[in-house]
């Protein structure tokens, strides 16, 4: 027998809601990713009149969160674990993309796209694995925070300098959190 679980979802790029969180009964073998393509679909949610987004060729999840409520603090996850394991954090996920829709133009030349591509912002590629450490979880977060805000580096930029970024306020968030109630005693 299949166990299921009900949980909230939503998907959204940055602060517009392209699912708004809704309650559905899924399967917990689900993958994150699969659960991600039915979202897009819009099948297989047990939600009536759902009609499909036409964003799946160009939807990427860039952040997969998980809470115990909506008001609650989301951790990052991985998209590459099932339902079962994500459920053990919380039952609101929340799925946040980045659409690409725009195709390259068939008169562009190679020197417009170079310059297109390096006056884009970019991010450094999140930590994924598996099963991520609580500091990889933290990194994850400033990735999101940064997205979300539409921040990030120049072409070649963010191997180098944005990764250095991450890593630094990881570690500097990462050196203070234990101390948070000694610092606001002082202010």
């Amino acid at each position: 027998m299949t166990e299921t679980a009900v949980l909230r979802a939503c998907l959204r790029e940055g602060t517009r809601y392209l699912r708004p969180w809704m309650i559905i009964k899924i399967k917990t073998g689900l993958m994150i990713g699969e659960l991600f393509h039915q979202l897009v679909s819009g099948v297989s949610l047990g939600v009536p009149n759902m009609l499909p987004l036409n964003i799946d060729e160009y939807a990427t999840p860039i952040c997969v969160s998980v809470a115990q409520g909506m008001e609650q603090p989301f951790l990052t996850c991985g998209i590459n674990m099932t339902v079962g394991e994500i459920i053990q954090f919380g039952k609101c996920i929340r799925f946040d993309v980045h659409i690409t829709i725009e195709k390259p133009s068939v008169t562009s030349n190679a020197f417009e796209r170079i310059m297109i591509a390096r006056n884009e912002l970019r991010l450094p590629t999140p930590k994924q694995r598996d099963i991520l450490t609580k500091k990889e979880v933290l990194f994850n977060e400033f990735h999101c925070l940064l997205k979300s805000n539409g921040l990030g580096w120049h072409f070649g930029q963010e191997s180098t300098l944005g990764v250095k970024f991450l890593d630094s306020m990881t570690e500097v968030f990462w050196y203070l959190d234990p101390h948070w109630e000694k610092l606001a005693e002082r202010y």
